[in-house]
C-alpha cells in the first residue's frame, strides 16, 4: 500500500502515514483506506493542513458528504461544514454546552446514516477533551452467544431525541424541526460491507423503542 498503517490499540483506531489529504489518490489506495476504517473503526491523518474546501475534497475518499441535521452551529464561512465547539453556546448565563457527550452514532435517526464522521481539529485543549471510541464490532463479538442471537434479526426505531435519553439535546424548533426526518428503522446488528463483520447498531440518545419490545425491555435491552 502507498501508505503506512499503525495500531492506536489492540483493537480500535489506527494512524494513517504517508498521506497528504490534499493530494487525489488511487482506487487502490481508496478501497484499501476504506477497508481499514472498516476494520479498525478509526483512522488518524495527523498534520493535515486543510481549508474548508481542501477539507470538504477530502471527504470524497470514503463516499458522498451527508449535511448535518443541526443548521445552527454551521461554519459560517462554509456553511457545509458543522461547527463543534464549546464556546459561546450559552445554554444559560454561565453554562455552556457540550456537543457530542454520552456514547452516540451520528444521524442514526436518519434512514439512511452515514458511513462515518470525518473530524478536523481546530484548537484542542492541552489536557482532557479527548474524544472516546467504542468498536461495536469487538463489542459484538464479546456479547454472550444468547444475547447475540437475542439481538440479530431485530431492529429498533432511532428518532433525534429518545424520550429516554439522559443527554439532552439542544432543543429545536421552526424550519429545522420540519426538516428533520421522522425517525428511522435501523437492525440492532449491521454487517459492514467493506469487511463482512457484524456490530452492535445502539444509540441510547435516540432508541425510541425496539421492535416486539414494552418500555421496561427496551430500556433493559439498551442498558
Amino acid at each position: 500500500m502507498p501508505f503506512t498503517l499503525t495500531p492506536l490499540s489492540r483493537h480500535t483506531g489506527a494512524e494513517i502515514g504517508g498521506i497528504d489529504l490534499r493530494d487525489p489518490v488511487d482506487e487502490e489506495t481508496r478501497a484499501a483506506l476504506n477497508r481499514a476504517l472498516a476494520d479498525w473503526g478509526v483512522l488518524v491523518f495527523r498534520d493535515q493542513q486543510l481549508t474548508p474546501e481542501q477539507y470538504i475534497a477530502s471527504l470524497d475518499l470514503f463516499g458522498e458528504m451527508m449535511l448535518h441535521h443541526d443548521k445552527r452551529y454551521l461554519l459560517p464561512e462554509n456553511p457545509l461544514i458543522y461547527q463543534i465547539t464549546n464556546q459561546e453556546l450559552e445554554q444559560k448565563p454561565g453554562t455552556y454546552y457540550v456537543p457530542g457527550t454520552g456514547w452516540h452514532t451520528d444521524h442514526s435517526n436518519d434512514v439512511r446514516p452515514p458511513k462515518a464522521t470525518m473530524l478536523y481539529a481546530v484548537k484542542l485543549p492541552d489536557r482532557g477533551g479527548d474524544t472516546q471510541y467504542a468498536n461495536v464490532q469487538a463489542a459484538f463479538a464479546d456479547l454472550p452467544a444468547d444475547l447475540r442471537e437475542r439481538i440479530t434479526g431485530r431492529s429498533a426505531l432511532h428518532v433525534y431525541q429518545s424520550r429516554f435519553s439522559q443527554r439532552q439535546l439542544p432543543p429545536i424548533s421552526g424550519d429545522m424541526q420540519r426538516e428533520l426526518p421522522p425517525g428511522g428503522r435501523q437492525p440492532l446488528v449491521r454487517i459492514n460491507p467493506d469487511n463482512n463483520r457484524p456490530g452492535i447498531y445502539v444509540n441510547p440518545i435516540r432508541i425510541e423503542a425496539v421492535d416486539g419490545m414494552d418500555e421496561r425491555e427496551t430500556l433493559a435491552l439498551v442498558e
